[in-house]
């Protein structure tokens, strides 16, 4: 057996590009969610797909530009979050005032033909975001079942709102926080094998993490950084299992196995292979560039 990765320290020369396009995107996804806003926007719905939107730009853009310190995708992706809310409002804003302006036109076209409404009047549009925003909440926001939020209600709900949209950027953000990343080449562990554990593998497996028989069967997944610079990853998994002293509860563990320690069970993979596929055509072993008869990455 062997240590996990240590954790990843910061790179400023992979955090400043990151942050940039993640701010980017987020500013572009808060303009776009104004306008879809104004066709679909359901009460709790919207703010978490809104936030699991942003959410996944931090994380698809950490993968690109191969950021892994988790604290700062984090706290970077709750910060795109406040900036992509931000936007959506000030999109709103700036529709308001397209549309207090095309108002104002239509109305002068009207008087122009018909003086008697001449003596009417069209709202001003608002002079900056914080008076569209105090307008909004002084004119009151209709909720599902007749109930008409106005004033403060209106900015506390906005608040939840801003809330929940945080919480599904961290539904994505968090699981994902959780993959190893290698600091060494900077890069994300990624599968490149995996596929069901035979008896005999299992076996070996289960002695090493002190498994007992009731465990069995297991399924795999080899983990590798792109470079194989250090440990191997093994996650085991197995599913619900009736034994002899009650039903076994699904469950998995990774274990970080060391070069030789990968060689041997390469080799036991291997083996099994072989003995599988002239009884049934194929095996159940899975790779992502065919079967490996070395640790992955450089020996």
């Amino acid at each position: 057996m062997s240590q996990p990765p240590p954790p990843p320290t910061t790179c400023p020369v992979r955090l400043v590009p990151w942050f940039v396009a993640l701010l980017a995107a987020a500013w572009g996804a808060g303009m776009l969610a104004a306008i879809v806003q104004q066709r679909f926007a359901p009460l709790i719905l919207f703010p978490l797909l809104f936030g699991a939107v942003v959410g996944a730009a931090a994380v698809v853009l950490a993968r690109i530009i191969k950021l892994g310190h988790r604290a700062v995708v984090g706290f970077g992706a709750i910060a795109a979050v406040l900036l992509a809310v931000f936007a959506m409002h000030w999109q709103s804003y700036r529709l308001a005032v397209a549309q207090a302006l095309r108002d104002a036109e239509q109305h002068a076209q009207l008087v122009q033909f018909h003086p008697q409404f001449a003596t009417t009047t069209v709202p001003p549009p608002p002079a900056d975001v914080w008076q569209f925003l105090n307008e909004r909440a002084e004119q009151g926001r209709l909720l599902p079942g007749g109930t008409m939020l106005k004033h403060s209600a209106v900015w506390g709900m906005w608040g939840l709102e801003t809330l929940l949209t945080i919480a599904g950027a961290l539904v994505v953000v968090i699981p994902w926080m959780r993959h190893p990343y290698c600091d060494r080449c900077r890069s994300w562990f990624r599968t490149v094998r995996r596929g069901s554990l035979s008896r005999r593998s299992g076996e070996w497996v289960a002695s090493r993490q002190k498994l007992s028989a009731e465990h069995l069967p297991l399924e795999y997944r080899l983990l590798s950084c792109e470079s194989g610079c250090g440990a191997t990853g093994l996650d085991v998994s197995w599913p619900v299992t009736q034994s002899v002293g009650g039903v076994v509860p699904a469950g998995g563990v990774r274990l970080w196995l060391s070069k030789d320690d990968c060689r041997s069970l390469l080799a036991l993979l291997d083996e099994d292979a072989q003995h599988e596929s002239p009884t049934t055509g194929a095996s159940t072993d899975r790779t992502s560039s065919g079967a490996r008869s070395e640790p992955p990455g450089k020996s």
